[in-house]
C-alpha cells in the first residue's frame, strides 16, 4: 500500500527502444588535440520521443561520468546512448555505438621552400609559399601562423610579412579552441631579400596639373618634370592608381588624371602598387583654323597722314547722291562670289580701301593653290573678313606661300612660310622689300611713304605692266571717267585723270612684271 510515496523517484517503467544509437561514421580525425568535437553531428538515427543523445565514455552507461555532447582527440572512444531525463533511464545499459575521435598530426603543405620580397615591398608573403589546396583549412576556426623557429615560441610573425631574412616555419593555428596542430613544424621556407632599383618612393611630379599648348590638342604626359627618377627606371603613366590600366599614349594624353610609376627595366617592378602621384589634365580647345595676319598696301592709294603711311579709302566714301556714299562694289570682282552690302557704310574705323584676293599656295610648288578667298583691304594695310576679323584658313602641310592679288596692282607671292598651323601667322610684306619673293628680273615692290608696296598699273590683270595695258589706259583716260570704280583708276579716287598717268608712265617705263608669272594657273 506504500508504493504511492515511491512515485516521484520511480515515476514509470523506462519505455525508450532499446536499439543501439546508429552512427554515420565511427572514427573522426582533427587537427587539433584541444579541438572540441561537437558528438551529435555524428547521430545518424532518429532521437525516440522525450530523449536525446548523450555520450559516455565507457560502454556501460552510467558508469562513463557524466553525459557529454562533445569530445576531444584521445585513444579511447566516446559511446552514444539515448536518455530519458524524466524517465532517468537510457536505451541500452552497453553501448556498441562507439565513436573514436584521432588527433592527425598535419603540417603546411609547402610549394617553394625559398621565397624573397617582391618590389617594391620591403618583405615577402610567407602565404605565397603554401600550397593551399593540400593544405586546406577552415577560416572560421583556423588559420596558418608563422614563427621564426619550429616549435611555435614566442609571437608568431605579423601579418605572415618576412621582414628579416632567414627559416620561417608554418603551423596550423586553432583560434576557437587555442591550440597548434604540431608541436614542431617541418614546413620550413627559407626568405631572402632583393633589392629594389625603382625604390618605393611615390613620383615627385613637379606639378599636380596640366593643359595643352595650341595648336596641340593633347599632352604629353612625358614632358612633365619629375625630380626623383632613379636610374635604371622608366616613368610609366596609368589611368588607375594600381597600374592596372597603362596609358596608350603617353605623348597623346587627353583629359584625364593619369597616375606616375617607376619602373624598373629589366625586373619590370614597381616603385609602388598605390600611386598617389596624380597628373590631371585639361585640354583647352584650340582654333582649328589658321588666322591670318596680313598686311599689305596698294602703291596707287598709299599716302600720309601725321607722318603714318596710310591708304585712301576715297572709293568708299565717294559722294553717289547728296545722301548716298561709295563705289566700291558689294560684291568682290574676282569671282569669288563674296558679298558684302556694308561695303560702302561711313567708315569710322572701318575704313574700306578695296577688295583683295589672297591665296594660299603651296611652298614647294607655288603654282599649286591650296586654297583662297576674297578679302578686304582696310586704310592701314591689314587683310581683313567680312566680319572684320582676321581671316581664317585651313592648315596645310608641307609649307605655303601666301599671293596677294589686286584687280590693278601687280600681285605679290610672299616667303615660304614652313609650319602654317592652327592658330595665328603674321605676315606684313609691307615690312621690307625681301618680303616678296623674287623670282624674276623686276622687283617686287615699290616703297612709297616709308612702306613697300604693290606696284599699280596692271590695268589688265595678267600680271605685266606692258603694251597691253596701253590701250585699256588711253581709252579710259581720254573717256575723262568720273564717280567710276575702273582698273585704269589707279590712284583709286573715283576718277581717272593725270594724276593716274603718272603712275602709269612711270611703272611702264620700267617694265614691271610679277612673280606669279612663273606661276600661271589655268
Amino acid at each position: 500500500m506504500g508504493y504511492i510515496h515511491d512515485i516521484d523517484k520511480y515515476a514509470f517503467n523506462c519505455i525508450l527502444p532499446t536499439d543501439q544509437v546508429v552512427l554515420k561514421r565511427n572514427v573522426v580525425t582533427t587537427r587539433y588535440a584541444c579541438e572540441s568535437v561537437a558528438l551529435n553531428a555524428i547521430v545518424a538515427s532518429i532521437t525516440p520521443p522525450k530523449a536525446a543523445p548523450v555520450w559516455q565514455k565507457a560502454s556501460q552507461a552510467g558508469s562513463g561520468g557524466a553525459n557529454l555532447s562533445v569530445g576531444k582527440a584521445s585513444v579511447n572512444p566516446y559511446y552514444a546512448f539515448y536518455y530519458a531525463e524524466d524517465m532517468k533511464c537510457y536505451n541500452t545499459t552497453n553501448s556498441t555505438a562507439s565513436l573514436l575521435i584521432s588527433k592527425v598530426d598535419a603540417q603546411v603543405s609547402i610549394k617553394q621552400s625559398s621565397i624573397t620580397n617582391k618590389c617594391p615591398y620591403a618583405y615577402a608573403e610567407l602565404i605565397s609559399a603554401v600550397n593551399l589546396e593540400n593544405s586546406p583549412y577552415n577560416s572560421y576556426k583556423e588559420e596558418i601562423r608563422w614563427f621564426n623557429n619550429n616549435s611555435h615560441q614566442g609571437l608568431p610573425v605579423d601579418l605572415s610579412q618576412a621582414t628579416t631574412p632567414g627559416d620561417y616555419y608554418a603551423f596550423f593555428y586553432n583560434y576557437i579552441d587555442n591550440c597548434y596542430s604540431v608541436d614542431i613544424s617541418t614546413a620550413k621556407v627559407n626568405v631572402s631579400f632583393k633589392s629594389c632599383p625603382a625604390g618605393t618612393a611615390q613620383v615627385a611630379l613637379s606639378s599636380t596639373t596640366a593643359v595643352n599648348t595650341c595648336p596641340a590638342t593633347t599632352v604629353n604626359l612625358n614632358n612633365i618634370p619629375v625630380t626623383n627618377q632613379p636610374p635604371l627606371t622608366s616613368l610609366v603613366w596609368y589611368t588607375d592608381t594600381e597600374h592596372k590600366y597603362e596609358v596608350a599614349d603617353p605623348t597623346k594624353a587627353g583629359a584625364g588624371t593619369y597616375y606616375a610609376f617607376f619602373k624598373d627595366n629589366a625586373t619590370g617592378d614597381f616603385n609602388t602598387h598605390f600611386s598617389t602621384s596624380a597628373l590631371t589634365v585639361s585640354i583647352n580647345p584650340c582654333e582649328t583654323k589658321v588666322n591670318l595676319n596680313l598686311k599689305v598696301f596698294l602703291q596707287g592709294a598709299t599716302t600720309q597722314e601725321n607722318g603714318v603711311a596710310t591708304m585712301r579709302n576715297d572709293l568708299q566714301k565717294f559722294p553717289t547722291s547728296p545722301s548716298t556714299y561709295g563705289l566700291l562694289p558689294t560684291q568682290d570682282p574676282y569671282g569669288g562670289g563674296e558679298v558684302f552690302a556694308d561695303i560702302n557704310s561711313l567708315p569710322g574705323e572701318n575704313k574700306i580701301v578695296d577688295w583683295v584676293k589672297v591665296e594660299i599656295r603651296s611652298m614647294q610648288n607655288p603654282s599649286s593653290i591650296f586654297e583662297s578667298k576674297s578679302l578686304l583691304l582696310r586704310s592701314d594695310g591689314s587683310v581683313v573678313d567680312k566680319d572684320g576679323l582676321a581671316p581664317k584658313f585651313n592648315p596645310q602641310l608641307g609649307g605655303v606661300r601666301i599671293a596677294v592679288k589686286h584687280r590693278n596692282h601687280l600681285a605679290v607671292i610672299g616667303l615660304g612660310i614652313v609650319s602654317f598651323n592652327a592658330g595665328t601667322i603674321n605676315y606684313d610684306f609691307s615690312a621690307d622689300l625681301s618680303k616678296a619673293y623674287q623670282v624674276v628680273a623686276k622687283p617686287q615692290m615699290i616703297l612709297k611713304s616709308g612702306v613697300w608696296c604693290m606696284i599699280g598699273a596692271d590695268t589688265n590683270s595678267d600680271f605685266f605692266v606692258d603694251s597691253g595695258d596701253v590701250p585699256f589706259f588711253k581709252n579710259a583716260f581720254k573717256a575723262n571717267l568720273t564717280k567710276t570704280y575702273h582698273n585704269t583708276d589707279l590712284n583709286m579716287d573715283g576718277v581717272v585723270d593725270s594724276a593716274d598717268v603718272t603712275i602709269f608712265n612711270n611703272n611702264f617705263k620700267t617694265g614691271y612684271y610679277s612673280s606669279m608669272t612663273k606661276y600661271l594657273t589655268n
